[in-house]
């Protein structure tokens, strides 16, 4: 039995990518952000517990970078928040969260590839 993976963040051009890798070797559940608002602490443990995946691949992300500057609330509500939902609900339901972010939050100056563990630096919100 192949291995089911729920996919946010589904219109963006990362994610058909990944969906496109992923689909011919797992069942993979795309959800756009009009299905399944990442922000939307309810609908996210709705999905998940409902769908029960093993992996959750976000994909979803405010990528506007010169709007993050202005629109901040937003960004962080996706970028962070959102992000937050996805774990917890991964954690109550036992499914495995893939998160893919963006190089932005370094400053680029290390010499060696980031890891999770590194101190972001950040280069703007």
């Amino acid at each position: 039995m192949s291995k089911k993976i729920l996919l946010t963040g589904a219109g963006g051009m990362l994610a058909q990518d990944t969906v496109a890798v992923l689909q011919p070797c797992f069942e993979v559940i795309p959800r756009r952000e009009e299905e399944l608002d990442i922000c939307n602490s309810e609908a996210v443990h709705a999905a998940i517990c409902s769908l029960k995946p093993d992996v959750v691949v976000n994909c979803a992300a405010y990528t506007l970078v010169d709007a993050c500057e202005t629109e901040q609330e937003k960004a962080f509500a996706v970028n962070a928040v959102g992000v937050k939902h996805l774990a917890r609900a991964c954690r109550k339901a036992g499914s495995l969260l893939v998160h893919i972010s963006t190089d932005y939050v370094f400053d680029g100056t290390k010499q060696a590839p980031y890891t999770e563990t590194d101190i972001p630096h950040l280069l703007s919100v």
